[in-house]
């Protein structure tokens, strides 16, 4: 992918994966006030992946949510990938880059869409012991590191 900026219809972007655990309600309405102002403005673009002819957001799922809120009709976008596997790695690395760290449980979704993605690349471990997705101790001593 190149890093070409392009616009796209707010009505084409599909929410993609969600790490979190919710949105901030709070944000998305500073946001939106923000935007009702000043239009999309210093905002960075959503990424997005293009996934079964749709546009899915990987990373920006606040600055969507407070585009809609705030009537915006089309949205900067970068294209991050092409396949179901590059939204969720893209969708675990934006986090991981952003100041707000994982809790507990969304470290736990972050690893298990991983494996979802990435099975044998994850289930390295004895088959008599319990799979490292249930395992606590596991989930809870994964940190995330982008380049």
């Amino acid at each position: 992918m190149n890093n070409e900026i392009f616009d796209v219809p707010i009505s084409e972007l599909t929410e993609g994966i969600q790490l979190r655990i919710g949105t901030r309600d709070t944000t998305i309405s500073e946001y939106a006030e923000t935007m009702k102002e000043e239009g999309w403005g210093s905002f960075p673009p959503i990424e997005v992946c293009r996934v079964d002819d749709q546009w899915r957001i990987a990373d920006g799922h606040h600055r969507w949510f407070a585009a809609l809120e705030a009537g915006i009709e089309t949205v900067p976008c970068r294209q991050v990938g092409s396949t179901s596997a590059e939204l969720v790695l893209y969708a675990v690395q934006g986090n991981a880059r952003h100041g707000l760290r994982f809790t507990k449980e969304e470290r736990k979704n972050a690893v298990l869409a991983v494996m979802r993605e990435f099975p044998m690349k994850i289930y390295l471990h004895s088959v008599d012991k319990e799979p490292p997705a249930k395992s606590e101790q596991f989930v809870n001593s994964i940190t995330f590191i982008s380049n």
